[in-house]
């Protein structure tokens, strides 16, 4: 019979494994306060831009709407 594997003669598992990506610094201004406070903040900003992506959309639709009067009013001078 020939002697036992000792723990050390096996091979280690982890030699071959993927190691953590390295992570980009961190960047910005910390924010003060509690949790809660981060999350009105993060809303308060997402509802801002909510707000001037809807504008833009109100001022697209309202300018394209007037473009019918003037084909129309062309049509009728023809």
């Amino acid at each position: 019979r020939h002697g036992q594997i000792t723990q050390t003669q096996l091979p280690n598992p982890y030699d071959d494994a993927f190691e953590e990506a390295p992570q980009t610094p961190l960047s910005g201004v910390p924010l003060k306060g509690g949790i809660s406070d981060w999350a009105a903040e993060m809303e308060r900003a997402a509802l801002a831009d909510m707000r001037a992506a809807r504008k833009e959309e109100t001022r697209a639709i309202r300018s394209a709407a007037g473009t019918h009067r003037v084909t129309a009013e062309k049509l009728r001078i023809a």
